[in-house]
């Protein structure tokens, strides 16, 4: 039987890969780590890295599956021609401002940077 040291916790894993622990039961959820539930807690095995690669060794050669509607599963073609959608006048307002804002930030930005360099240059 395999003891509580062959096997990690969600935490555990999270802390290992650097991860959010919801990122760790999304990959549970998913398939795309190895695990088993025990109660309401996963138990991940210890050789998790190496189930994962094999996984994905196994995974490389296959193709994707189409869709229901026979669709291709990935969207490589570029997006649907459309009309642009019209902007009303408070839309474009805003854009406008906001865009004037950024303008702003930008060049105080560069401003600052530059009275920095300056005082940089002056105490040399």
């Amino acid at each position: 039987m395999n003891s509580d040291s062959d096997f990690l916790t969600v935490a555990q894993v999270a802390e290992e890969l650097q991860a959010n622990y919801q990122k760790v039961l999304y990959m549970i959820r998913t398939n795309k780590l190895p695990a088993k539930k025990e109660g309401k807690a996963f138990k991940i095995p210890s050789n998790y890295r190496e189930l994962m690669v094999e996984k994905a060794k196994e995974n490389k050669g296959r193709k994707k599956r189409a869709s229901k509607k026979g669709r291709p599963a990935v969207k490589d073609a570029a997006p649907r021609a459309g009309r642009a959608k019209k902007l009303d006048i408070a839309e474009e307002q805003l854009a406008g401002n906001l865009a004037k804002a950024i303008m702003d930030l930008v060049e105080y930005q560069v401003s600052a940077a530059l009275n920095k360099s300056k005082k940089a240059a002056k105490n040399k």
